[in-house]
């Protein structure tokens, strides 16, 4: 039988919506969905978000809406189907000539807010929004219309889910009811580990959203869903996540959230220590570079540990190396 294709879990948020903390989200996702001026987002925002993308090496993707500054694309509107293929059109075009200018491009599409609604059960505007994007892959919720069509075109469709929104019968609650945004980060734990095991997120890969206003600080309670993982091809990229994390948090002088990332890793490591002595010296070297020596000794010793136990020839040497050279300082 021919082996199963890999899955993936992606960390994504809305950025450039003029209020939120972008470069802090930047240090934490792999995806951005960008607004391109229709429900929010100038130029300027466009393009800060682009250039650090680019840095960042995070995706950009062009979050498209209807034309409603004034509700911040979130009231219901009936659009005709040509006047909304060409606005599509019109806000992919205006985020890709940005992104390249900054050394990236726009890699998908995903609606907001009222659009994003009404093309999970209406065809016809699913249909124009798909018209107006190209072969942009895209992203939207499990079942909708908006993704059946999309793959039925042959182009990439994503699944997402929220950790921090509340579902009822399997769509999110009305941003006006109660529960609609989950606060408890005990509780976004567990909604994430319950939309890892749901059957869309594990037959295809799929998407984790933030959709919140301090995002960056509900990434650390994710942690707390790390040791109950139970597919081992999910555990790199999560890893990967929660280092970023903590190396963003680390910089901040975030204590609080770079303890509750750094004890993910470690859970992560625990379960799976072949992959234990690159992220120990990962760790070590940041703690170098910050004077945190003694810190960093503890760190090195595990990955020089972790090393022998796994015939790493190079984790050992290099950690030995960075012990002599911290010896006598």
């Amino acid at each position: 039988m021919p082996a199963d294709p890999p899955r993936f879990v992606d960390l994504n948020a809305d950025l450039g919506e003029e209020v939120t903390y972008d470069a802090g989200l930047l240090e934490v996702v792999t995806s951005a969905n960008v607004a391109c001026g229709f429900h929010a987002g100038t130029p300027a925002t466009m393009r800060a978000v682009c250039a650090g993308a680019a840095r960042r090496r995070v995706v950009v993707g062009a979050q498209v809406s209807y034309r409603d500054r004034a509700g911040f694309g979130r009231v219901a509107r009936d659009v005709s189907y040509d006047v909304l293929r060409d606005e599509v059109a019109e806000q992919v075009a205006t985020l890709d000539t940005i992104a390249r200018e900054e050394g990236t491009a726009v890699r998908y599409l995903k609606p907001h807010g009222a659009l994003y609604h009404r093309v999970t059960d209406d065809p016809e505007q699913a249909e124009a929004v798909l018209a107006g994007s190209g072969r942009l892959p895209v992203l939207g919720f499990p079942g909708s219309r908006f993704l059946a069509l999309a793959a039925a075109a042959g182009r990439a469709a994503y699944v997402e889910g929220f950790p921090d929104r509340g579902y009822r019968d399997g769509r999110l609650l009305d941003r006006g009811e109660p529960g609609a945004l989950v606060e408890e980060g005990e509780a976004i734990a567990a909604q994430l580990k319950l939309g890892l095991v749901q059957a869309e997120l594990n037959a295809a890969s799929g998407y984790l959203e933030l959709d919140r206003g301090n995002a960056v600080d509900a990434v650390g309670y994710l942690q707390r869903a790390a040791r109950t993982f139970s597919l081992a091809e999910l555990t790199s990229p999560l890893l990967s996540v929660l280092l970023d994390l903590w190396e963003a948090a680390f910089r901040a002088d975030r204590n609080d959230l770079s303890i509750a990332a750094l004890g993910g890793v470690e859970d992560q490591l625990d379960r799976y220590p072949g992959l234990a002595g690159h992220y120990h010296h990962r760790v070590a070297l940041m703690l170098i570079l910050a004077g945190k020596l003694a810190e960093a000794r503890t760190f090195l010793a595990k990955a020089r540990a972790a090393g022998e136990a796994m015939g790493n020839a190079w984790v050992v040497q290099s950690s030995e190396a960075l012990e002599q050279s911290i010896a006598g300082r």
